[in-house]
């Protein structure tokens, strides 16, 4: 839509797409996943693993297919499916510490009792 209708080029459409998505992604994991944000720098803690699984998944890709002679499309599924899990791996522990899960969530004060 931003690239038919909004006369934007395309590979800044892409940029504006995996911002708008990151905000998403991590808005749904803290309201439905976890039941808080992340509180201070949960948001760049969020934003840099997303950064560093895109990164691991394209050297990956780049490795299976040039290195290693697999398929593009295996590769691509494979170093995707890595990625993902890594990803998820950085969030449950990096981003929403399970020291942290008790603290902050919805609907409770600072010292954790029901309002």
């Amino acid at each position: 839509m931003l690239v038919e209708y909004a006369g934007i080029h395309y590979l800044v459409a892409g940029i504006i797409n995996c911002m708008g998505m990151t905000i998403l992604s991590y808005y749904f994991n803290s309201v439905f996943t976890y039941g808080y944000f992340a509180g201070s720098g949960g948001f760049a803690k969020f934003v840099t693993s997303r950064i560093g699984s895109v990164v691991l998944g394209i050297l990956l890709y780049v490795l299976l297919t040039v290195a290693f002679g697999i398929w593009y499309l295996a590769a691509s599924l494979l170093s995707a499916a890595i990625a993902n899990v890594l990803n998820f791996a950085m969030s449950h522990t990096w981003v929403w510490a399970p020291g942290r899960r008790n603290q902050l969530r919805f609907g409770a004060n600072q010292a954790g009792r029901k309002q």
